[in-house]
């Protein structure tokens, strides 16, 4: 069978968000630089009280794609980054969905406030591997050997890099989360320090890489939201890893 064969029957649709520092060129879905809106439940620090800094905005309207909940169409995450807090030791994204004409403008009195890089989207597929669950894929797997098929697709598995569904990236091996109805739930967020289109033609070893736009998840790193889409919002859950 093909790569193309394989991507076709076994592949998850992705997209890749590809922040650029280039002119946004009239989007609005973005990493970094001041939220549009004021999402109050995860605005302010429950530990400093400070005002977290906005990590990513995604507004429905460009990307249908991602998970909104119904009647929403905005979703804003959110961390501290205030010297008074230590993120390194508890690292926790806070993710905050609303309705754009219910919202107040963000009152953009960030204490820090990391680059503005707009998106600029790519879809494709990645094959799942270590968590597939896929009967007729494991089937296949075992057909070529594992090294082989490995060898074959591996550059069409779970990459690294903020995206949209698709398969996890992870330092560490993680397994998907359950729900309590029973069923498996689905990666539909990656938040990645590292953005691979940013760094074209980089050699470096992936121990030695440093975040792209200064975005911290336990140094360099991605940070998971997983949710039920049977259950709805309240089973979305996140995992975090690191280098």
């Amino acid at each position: 069978m093909r790569t193309g064969e394989i991507l076709d029957n076994y592949g998850v649709q992705v997209t890749y968000l590809n922040p650029s520092i280039a002119p946004s060129l009239g989007r609005k879905s973005k990493i970094g630089g001041y939220e549009s809106f004021l999402i109050e439940g995860i605005d302010l620090c429950h530990s400093c009280g400070s005002k977290r800094t906005a990590i990513i905005e995604i507004f429905k309207q460009e990307h249908p794609e991602c998970y909104f909940p119904s009647g929403c169409d905005y979703l804003l995450v959110k961390t501290c980054y205030a010297s008074t807090c230590d993120f390194d030791d508890d690292i926790v994204f806070y993710i905050g969905y609303g309705n754009s004409s219910n919202l107040n403008l963000s009152n953009q009195m960030n204490e820090v406030v990391l680059p503005v890089a707009f998106f600029e989207p790519q879809m494709a597929k990645e094959i799942p591997l270590t968590n597939s669950h896929n009967a007729e894929l494991d089937s296949l797997i075992v057909s070529y050997g594992r090294s082989e098929f490995e060898e074959l697709m591996h550059s069409h598995f779970g990459m690294i890099g903020t995206k949209l569904n698709g398969e996890p990236f992870a330092f560490q091996e993680q397994e998907t989360p359950m729900c309590t109805c029973g069923e498996r739930k689905d990666h539909f967020l990656q938040i990645s320090s590292y953005e691979p289109n940013m760094h074209v033609g980089d050699k470096r070893k992936y121990w030695e890489w440093e975040p792209s736009l200064g975005l911290y998840i336990g140094g360099v790193g991605n940070y998971h939201y997983y949710i039920c889409r049977t259950c709805g919002e309240g089973t979305i859950e996140a995992k975090w890893d690191s280098i």
